[in-house]
């Protein structure tokens, strides 16, 4: 898997969605490079979960091209694609009688069945201190908190190293010191390994502080790439979320999202 540390994501005309419904219609993503960490914003319905569905193997695309590296991911056997994908879908791990360390050396075992016990050990030690949640390690997975077993979720997706990391709201059930810990896991987990990480997340703040680049959807389709201070425009809160914002910085250099009010629903639109 060394070759594929530096695979480039290329998304192209892609149409998928479900049996009476089409969410994603002809989305085209601007490469995306190793090592990059991309918010996956819009508003309910947008199509984001879709996309990192259809990119995970769980859905199936009508139409386009989904390209990692050498590898047509949509024509990749499953085997194939979880040495290369890794996805934590919303719904958090079972409350199981696993032990929180048995739930992700398994995961450790799974994907990487030729290096040694001793090297999975160590591979898994590392997860649990990189993320500092050592003191799971031996609790039950049925006896956390909700916010802990997302914790134990992530970590299994990271102990597998893939190229790639699909992780929808990986920070929806942690207080606010968590999500920061987090998304600063994460973030460093892309560079090091020059990986890719998509993340779909609603906390707006939380995207422009953590990721080198956001990607706005709407109607399935991107109606913003890029930079988060500049891709994030008035026009496209607007659009999007149906609210009249903008982008100021704090204190400290950092670009935080201002969300003055809400647009009347005339203009924007029902709750899907």
């Amino acid at each position: 898997m060394s070759q594929m540390r530096r695979a480039t994501l290329s998304v192209t005309g892609l149409h998928a969605g479900y049996r009476r419904r089409a969410v994603l219609k002809g989305l085209d993503l601007a490469p995306v490079t190793p090592g990059s960490l991309v918010a996956l914003l819009g508003a309910n319905a947008a199509g984001k979960s879709t996309l990192l569905r259809t990119l995970a193997g769980q859905l199936r695309a009508s139409a386009g091209t989904l390209q990692l590296g050498g590898h047509d991911l949509a024509r990749l056997d499953a085997h194939t694609r979880r040495g290369l994908v890794a996805y934590l879908p919303q719904s958090l791990p079972a409350a199981s009688a696993l032990f929180a360390w048995e739930a992700v050396s398994t995961a450790c075992n799974a994907a990487h069945p030729g290096k040694s016990t001793n090297s999975r050990e160590a591979m898994t030690e590392a997860v649990f201190q990189r993320m500092g949640i050592e003191r799971l390690a031996l609790r039950r997975m049925g006896e956390l908190s909700g916010g802990q077993r997302q914790m134990l979720g992530l970590a299994q997706a990271l102990v597998r190293q893939t190229p790639l990391l699909l992780l929808d709201e990986p920070t929806s059930a942690l207080d606010p010191r968590w999500q920061l810990e987090v998304l600063n896991v994460i973030r460093e987990d892309a560079l090091a390994r020059e990986a890719i990480a998509l993340i779909v997340v609603h906390d707006l703040n939380l995207a422009v502080r953590f990721c080198d680049r956001v990607v706005v959807l709407d109607d399935g389709r991107a109606i913003a790439d890029g930079a988060p201070a500049s891709a994030l425009s008035p026009a496209i809160l607007r659009q999007a979320y149906g609210i009249a914002g903008r982008i100021e910085h704090c204190s400290q250099g950092h670009p935080i999202v201002i969300a003055d009010h809400a647009l009347p629903r005339t203009t924007y639109g029902e709750i899907a």
